[in-house]
């Protein structure tokens, strides 16, 4: 039978420098799906822009279409940084910063 949850996106921003670092946080997005979407009925969807996107020629710059596809429509966004920014945009100081500040998402610090 179905199961009614609520899914919530969660984009994974970070630099290229940080391969390593999303599979660690698609893996703990993964595990906690497996323990808790059937009792909360909450559901997280893992974004990354390497895995999503799909190329579109002549809507905008790469960052624009990784933006339309679901950077902007992110519920949560996971940030992870190492030792760059990541490369400057258009419209930020890098990629990252631009999806972070796009998502609409209200921030939250975690040390």
């Amino acid at each position: 039978m179905p199961i009614q949850t609520l899914t919530l996106s969660v984009l994974i921003a970070s630099p290229g420098d940080t391969a390593a670092d999303r599979n660690v946080v698609e893996d703990a997005i993964r595990s906690w799906n497996s323990v808790h979407t059937m009792r909360r009925k909450i559901h997280l969807l893992p974004l990354r822009w390497e895995l999503g996107v799909v190329p579109l020629v002549g809507q905008g710059d790469a960052q624009e279409v990784i933006n339309q596809q679901f950077a902007d429509e992110a519920d949560i966004v996971i940030a992870v940084f190492n030792s760059r920014l990541g490369q400057a945009t258009k419209r930020a100081v890098s990629s990252t910063a631009e999806e972070i500040l796009g998502s609409g998402a209200q921030p939250a610090r975690v040390r």
